[in-house]
């Protein structure tokens, strides 16, 4: 009404650091990444969307930082270490030379990661795992990466949803579902179904807009499933991009077994339309819950009965576990992985994949975490879901630790009752398995 014209987070042609107070899903949807050369936010947690897709880019990120607007000015010459969570305004040539020494440490380091790539994800006493990437769409997937990773363990359909501002008809999300497909190259390809809610709200989810606490609110499965015709939309796009892959189907948000049956019934309607229009599908899809509510962990034996995987989500999981809202930076240092009563529920969760016959995969950011994925090995952890900058990484840790060793290690943790305890120890395995590689 003023005349003023506020700035777009798109309104940029040359590379640039972001500055904000905070940004959302939607922000993102028509920005060039390519330009981003890193993010600071005043909100946020290590767990926040801006975090994790800023990790999924490879795009230093620092969030949580206390009055950035009031120090930082547009034009500024910035330095941000993502690393040790540093942010140097104007920095010194002295500062810059010991920063570019940093780099060339960091480039060295990725090398010997690198070396791992053509090997086969195998653990030197022969137990084969999985590293698989996470991805909001095929051109998430990087040129050549299907020939060193396992598959795509998560495509977050939800931000196919946020780009377009809508819901998308069925043979556009067709499109996106089977262009990833065609770019797995015959790997399994995992699609999660629309998630939307929680940090990734849009204007026309109007049932969550005004919700005071979205995150345990109208949400995931539980939109779905009160708006069939959408649902089904989306289930019949992904059947028939399955004629052109290894797709398999992910219900997010599952808090009982009869969320699971629900939503199989309405896949089998939705193969049953596609029949009768005798398109091509792969009739014995198959499909698997997130485990990421306190209810669906609790109850996992009875929820794997419905499925033929599991997948573990572990950002959400451990935000419910812990009453920790993991993008409130106020409560930033009580969202804590290494809790026991976190761990404990893993092991559990995965136990009982196990004693179903199920393969069960972290898709959560615990993944990517290198002090992490040994002892989520040592639970029986199949596949390691993360962003494709992390694969080479994980993949280099695991192929040095013996399953035996990390089973030894995973009864050592369970067995210890504080958090900084269990985190000094997970440090210090990593650094023993790692320090005769990288010095």
């Amino acid at each position: 009404m003023l005349g003023i014209e506020s700035s777009k987070i798109g309104a940029f042609s040359e590379p640039l650091i972001l500055v904000s107070t905070d940004f959302a899903p939607s922000d993102f949807s028509l920005v060039d990444k390519s330009k981003i050369l890193a993010i600071v936010t005043e909100k946020g947690s290590h767990t926040s969307h801006t975090a994790i897709l800023s990790r999924s880019l490879g795009i230093p990120c620092i969030v949580g930082v206390e009055d950035v607007l009031g120090r930082i000015s547009s034009g500024d010459f910035l330095l941000v270490d993502g690393y040790n969570g540093n942010v140097v305004i104007n920095p010194t040539a002295e500062i810059l030379r010991h920063y570019t020494e940093v780099e060339s440490v960091h480039r060295e380091i990725q090398k010997i990661f690198d070396t791992s790539l053509p090997f086969k994800s195998e653990t030197p006493d022969g137990t084969k795992f999985k590293v698989e990437i996470n991805i909001s769409g095929a051109a998430d997937i990087p040129e050549g990466s299907m020939r060193y990773c396992d598959g795509i363990g998560l495509f977050r359909t939800e931000n196919f949803f946020l780009e377009n501002g809508s819901f998308p008809d069925e043979d556009a999300q067709f499109e996106s579902y089977k262009s990833a497909a065609l770019a797995s190259d015959g790997k399994p390809l995992v699609i999660r179904t629309l998630d939307l809610g929680g940090d990734k709200n849009f204007h026309l989810l109007k049932q969550a807009a005004n919700e005071e606490n979205p995150f345990m609110g109208y949400r995931a499965i539980r939109f779905c499933l009160d708006h069939k015709d959408l649902f089904l939309t989306q289930l019949r796009a992904i059947l028939r991009a399955s004629a052109f892959g290894k797709i398999r189907i992910l219900l997010p948000m599952i808090s009982s077994i009869r969320e699971v049956e629900r939503a199989r019934l309405l896949i089998e309607q939705a193969k049953e339309e596609l029949a009768s229009k005798r398109a091509d599908f792969d009739r014995d899809i198959k499909v698997g819950a997130m485990i990421e509510v306190p209810s669906a962990a609790i109850t996992v034996d009875i929820i794997a009965e419905v499925c033929d995987f599991l997948s573990i989500g572990t950002n959400d999981l451990i935000q419910y576990l812990l009453a920790v809202d993991r993008v409130n930076d106020m409560v930033a240092h009580l969202y804590e992985p290494t809790h026991p009563a976190v761990l404990r529920t893993l092991d559990s969760v995965v136990s009982a994949g196990r004693k179903a016959g199920i393969p069960v995969a972290v898709c959560g950011e615990l993944a990517a975490d290198p002090i992490f994925a040994p002892l989520l090995l040592g639970m029986g952890v199949t596949d390691f879901s993360m962003s494709p900058k992390s694969i080479s990484e994980i993949k280099f840790l695991l192929r040095k630790v013996n399953f035996s060793t990390a089973r030894a290690l995973r009864d050592e943790i369970l067995s210890m009752k504080r958090s900084r305890h269990i985190v000094s120890r997970l440090r210090s395995f990593h650094y023993e398995t790692m320090q005769p590689y990288i010095r």
